[in-house]
């Protein structure tokens, strides 16, 4: 699988961690509902440093598709739901 995270790059991640994401990114959209910033500020802190560290960087020039975007590190809980209510209202 294939996670672009903002401002940095794609990965090419292993399935064990694709599993994991899961989990991470139900608890990081329960923050958003929530507005629980530590709680989202900490679960994308965790993401990002999980891809980095078991994923493999895919090359600048190798452009290839994503399967999944991950907001840019220090992406605020206000810049993410912006963000999302802007993708609601262009459907």
């Amino acid at each position: 699988m294939i996670v672009r995270i903002l401002h940095d790059g794609q990965y090419e991640i292993p399935q064990d961690l694709e599993i994991r994401l899961e989990d991470m990114d139900a608890e990081l959209t329960l923050a958003l509902d929530n507005d629980d910033k530590q709680a989202y500020e900490s679960k994308l802190a965790e993401i990002i440093n999980a891809i980095t560290a078991e994923g493999e960087k895919v090359p600048p020039e190798k452009l290839l598709p994503s399967d999944i975007t991950v907001p840019a590190p220090g992406s605020s809980l206000e810049d993410i739901k912006a963000l999302l209510s802007d993708d609601d209202s262009s459907r």
